[in-house]
């Protein structure tokens, strides 16, 4: 069988329709998701300070992988987020020149952002990891799993399959 889409929102990236019992009338099947809870990026603890009081080496490490950064003394919080920013592709962690915050490129449950200090202490961030968040909601008022961005409904209704929406869409 085929089928096909209509009135979707703009924030849905990907509709996969696995299963689906049809209404036997031959009237459309109505999908109603709502999202309950935005998914988030991981945030590393505090944002990196203005000028850093002294020279330091740490690790940045997300789920792509992890490395060592090193900045000099009295490095800006632009230049900090520069180094950061180098090794993001090998990280997944990038670092905002404006507000010193470090942040996943991902979101979801399996994004993190960790910083570990190796030599001296990167000023204004504290050492630790922290994970993201995966998006909450319901598809046709039943509770479906949330993964990163995308919701899951087994079964739900006759309907099982994955909606992916856009990173941030929030609740509703």
């Amino acid at each position: 069988s085929d089928f096909s889409l209509g009135d979707v929102a703009d924030e849905f990236q990907s509709i996969r329709i696995r299963q689906a019992r049809l209404p036997e009338d031959d009237a459309p099947l109505e999908v109603d998701v709502e999202v309950t809870a935005a998914s988030s990026t991981a945030q590393a603890g505090g944002a990196v300070d203005a000028v850093q009081a002294s020279a330091a080496t740490f690790q940045v490490s997300g789920s792509l992988g992890a490395t060592a950064v090193t900045v000099a003394a009295g490095a800006t919080r632009a230049e900090v987020a520069q180094a950061i920013n180098a090794v993001s592709d090998v990280t997944g962690v990038e670092a905002d020149g404006a507000t010193g915050i470090l942040t996943s490129r991902e979101v979801g449950s399996s994004a993190f952002a960790e910083i570990r200090n190796l030599e001296g202490a990167l000023s204004g961030v504290t050492e630790g990891r922290d994970y993201g968040t995966d998006i909450a909601g319901t598809i046709n008022g039943i509770s479906a799993a949330g993964r990163g961005d995308t919701l899951t409904a087994a079964g739900a209704t006759g309907l099982s399959g994955e909606v992916t929406l856009d990173e941030g869409t929030g609740a509703g």
